[in-house]
């Protein structure tokens, strides 16, 4: 039985995977990507992340970029797989929410996701 119960968030993940990566660079780079871009790219130059108060956004989201471009190399690809890795895991931490809720509704939470 705990086979069977973990078979279907397991499709589900398998699913949001295959959306998220089939295709991850066939549309251009949003703005906010090439500024991000952009700021690993200052960051191989000078080491670090620059802070900036009027950026939206802290450090972390940045060094991750970076990690991933250094991994991958410097391409569209590797700048948007820190973000579906984290909606993967967003998708996961559904259900956890199973104590919480029944299980159809974290179903279809993590389906509409």
């Amino acid at each position: 039985m705990a086979k069977r119960q973990l078979l279907f968030p397991a499709l589900i993940l398998l699913f949001a995977a295959l959306v998220r990566l089939s295709h991850l660079d066939i549309k251009p780079p949003h703005f906010d990507e090439g500024i991000n871009g952009w700021f690993c790219d200052q960051m191989s130059k000078t080491g670090y992340y620059a802070y900036d108060p009027t950026n939206y956004h802290g450090p972390l989201h940045f060094y991750v970029l970076f990690v991933s471009l250094k991994l991958f190399g410097r391409n569209l690809w590797a700048l948007r797989l820190p973000v579906v890795l984290a909606s993967l895991i967003a998708i996961f931490w559904i259900f956890l929410f199973r104590p919480f809720f029944s299980r159809t509704i974290c179903y279809l939470a993590a389906l509409g996701m």
